[in-house]
Protein backbone atom coordinates (compact mmCIF):
# COMPACT_ATOMS: atom_id res chain seq x y z
CA UNK A 1 0.00 0.00 0.00
CA UNK A 2 1.49 3.46 -1.25
CA UNK A 3 2.04 6.19 1.97
CA UNK A 4 -0.69 8.34 -0.16
CA UNK A 5 -3.57 5.62 0.38
CA UNK A 6 -2.51 4.77 4.21
CA UNK A 7 -2.80 8.62 4.79
CA UNK A 8 -6.27 9.02 3.12
CA UNK A 9 -7.50 6.15 5.00
CA UNK A 10 -6.35 7.99 8.26
CA UNK A 11 -7.93 10.93 7.16
CA UNK A 12 -10.93 8.92 6.65
CA UNK A 13 -10.66 7.40 10.49
CA UNK A 14 -10.36 10.14 11.92
CA UNK A 15 -12.79 12.33 9.92
CA UNK A 16 -15.17 9.47 11.13
CA UNK A 17 -14.56 9.44 14.59
CA UNK A 18 -15.25 13.40 14.57
CA UNK A 19 -18.55 13.05 12.78
CA UNK A 20 -19.41 10.20 15.23
CA UNK A 21 -18.33 11.76 18.38
CA UNK A 22 -19.96 14.98 17.36
CA UNK A 23 -23.71 12.65 16.61
CA UNK A 24 -23.78 11.17 20.28
CA UNK A 25 -22.81 14.37 22.01
CA UNK A 26 -25.41 16.09 20.58
CA UNK A 27 -28.29 12.85 21.00
CA UNK A 28 -27.13 12.29 24.91
CA UNK A 29 -27.59 16.45 25.44
CA UNK A 30 -31.19 16.34 24.35
CA UNK A 31 -33.28 14.37 26.39
CA UNK A 32 -35.56 12.02 24.61
CA UNK A 33 -39.11 13.57 24.32
CA UNK A 34 -41.49 11.92 26.30
CA UNK A 35 -45.02 11.04 24.51
CA UNK A 36 -48.47 10.82 26.78
CA UNK A 37 -51.94 10.07 24.95
CA UNK A 38 -54.84 12.05 26.98
CA UNK A 39 -58.12 10.38 25.92
CA UNK A 40 -60.83 13.16 26.40
CA UNK A 41 -64.28 11.72 26.74
CA UNK A 42 -67.22 13.44 28.10
CA UNK A 43 -66.15 15.19 31.16
CA UNK A 44 -63.47 12.80 31.92
CA UNK A 45 -59.55 12.05 31.38
CA UNK A 46 -57.52 8.87 30.93
CA UNK A 47 -54.86 8.81 32.36
CA UNK A 48 -55.98 11.48 35.22
CA UNK A 49 -52.78 11.27 36.23
CA UNK A 50 -49.71 12.10 34.22
CA UNK A 51 -45.96 11.83 35.25
CA UNK A 52 -42.64 13.74 33.77
CA UNK A 53 -39.61 15.16 34.94
CA UNK A 54 -37.99 18.18 35.25
CA UNK A 55 -35.96 18.93 31.73
CA UNK A 56 -37.83 16.61 29.45
CA UNK A 57 -39.44 17.13 26.26
CA UNK A 58 -43.22 15.87 26.73
CA UNK A 59 -45.51 16.20 24.33
CA UNK A 60 -49.29 15.40 25.23
CA UNK A 61 -51.56 14.02 22.26
CA UNK A 62 -55.10 14.71 23.56
CA UNK A 63 -57.27 12.62 21.55
CA UNK A 64 -61.27 13.63 22.08
CA UNK A 65 -63.53 11.37 21.85
CA UNK A 66 -66.12 12.79 23.23
CA UNK A 67 -69.48 14.48 21.67
CA UNK A 68 -68.27 17.84 22.86
CA UNK A 69 -65.28 20.33 22.32
CA UNK A 70 -62.61 19.53 25.20
CA UNK A 71 -59.63 21.02 26.24
CA UNK A 72 -56.14 20.21 28.68
CA UNK A 73 -55.09 23.57 30.14
CA UNK A 74 -53.22 23.88 33.68
CA UNK A 75 -52.73 27.45 35.45
CA UNK A 76 -49.96 26.52 37.98
CA UNK A 77 -47.63 24.12 35.66
CA UNK A 78 -44.13 25.57 35.46
CA UNK A 79 -42.84 25.09 31.81
CA UNK A 80 -40.77 26.30 29.00
CA UNK A 81 -40.97 26.39 25.22
CA UNK A 82 -45.20 25.41 24.74
CA UNK A 83 -46.53 24.99 21.77
CA UNK A 84 -49.90 23.78 20.68
CA UNK A 85 -51.90 22.47 17.75
CA UNK A 86 -55.51 21.90 17.51
CA UNK A 87 -58.81 23.70 17.66
CA UNK A 88 -59.25 27.26 18.29
CA UNK A 89 -60.56 27.91 21.27
CA UNK A 90 -59.73 30.36 24.39
CA UNK A 91 -60.10 28.72 27.81
CA UNK A 92 -63.24 30.50 29.05
CA UNK A 93 -63.38 28.67 32.78
CA UNK A 94 -64.65 30.69 35.22
CA UNK A 95 -61.38 29.55 37.73
CA UNK A 96 -58.69 30.86 34.70
CA UNK A 97 -58.25 33.55 33.02
CA UNK A 98 -55.22 32.19 31.10
CA UNK A 99 -53.63 29.32 31.31
CA UNK A 100 -49.78 28.11 31.49
CA UNK A 101 -51.09 25.05 29.41
CA UNK A 102 -53.56 24.57 27.14
CA UNK A 103 -54.38 22.79 23.57
CA UNK A 104 -58.46 22.05 22.48
CA UNK A 105 -59.87 19.60 20.46
CA UNK A 106 -62.86 19.39 18.83
CA UNK A 107 -65.27 15.87 19.17
CA UNK A 108 -63.53 13.20 17.50
CA UNK A 109 -60.48 15.39 16.71
CA UNK A 110 -57.04 15.15 18.22
CA UNK A 111 -54.89 18.16 19.25
CA UNK A 112 -50.83 18.39 20.25
CA UNK A 113 -49.39 20.03 23.14
CA UNK A 114 -45.68 20.36 23.32
CA UNK A 115 -43.38 21.42 26.56
CA UNK A 116 -40.70 20.94 29.30
CA UNK A 117 -41.45 21.15 32.82
CA UNK A 118 -39.29 23.83 34.56
CA UNK A 119 -39.52 23.16 37.99
CA UNK A 120 -40.60 19.48 40.21
CA UNK A 121 -44.05 19.53 41.55
CA UNK A 122 -47.75 18.75 41.56
CA UNK A 123 -50.00 20.63 38.99
CA UNK A 124 -53.63 20.20 38.45
CA UNK A 125 -55.09 20.10 34.81
CA UNK A 126 -58.55 20.58 34.04
CA UNK A 127 -60.70 21.35 30.96
CA UNK A 128 -61.61 24.89 30.81
CA UNK A 129 -65.31 24.42 29.00
CA UNK A 130 -67.11 26.04 31.48
CA UNK A 131 -68.76 23.22 34.10
CA UNK A 132 -66.16 20.60 32.74
CA UNK A 133 -63.63 20.53 35.41
CA UNK A 134 -66.61 21.13 38.09
CA UNK A 135 -68.19 17.93 36.83
CA UNK A 136 -64.75 15.92 37.28
CA UNK A 137 -62.91 16.51 34.28
CA UNK A 138 -59.47 17.01 35.79
CA UNK A 139 -56.34 15.25 36.76
CA UNK A 140 -52.78 15.47 38.40
CA UNK A 141 -49.48 16.16 36.53
CA UNK A 142 -46.38 15.16 38.48
CA UNK A 143 -43.14 16.47 37.80
CA UNK A 144 -40.15 14.85 39.28
CA UNK A 145 -36.49 16.26 39.80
Amino acid sequence: MSRKSIGAIVALLVGSSVFVSACSSASSSTPPVQEVVVQAGDLTFEPSEIRVKVGQPVRVILRNGGTLLHDFSSDDAKVAAMKSAGAEHAAHDANSSKPNLHVAAEAGKSATLEFTPTQAGTYAFYCSVEGHSEAGMKGTLIVSP
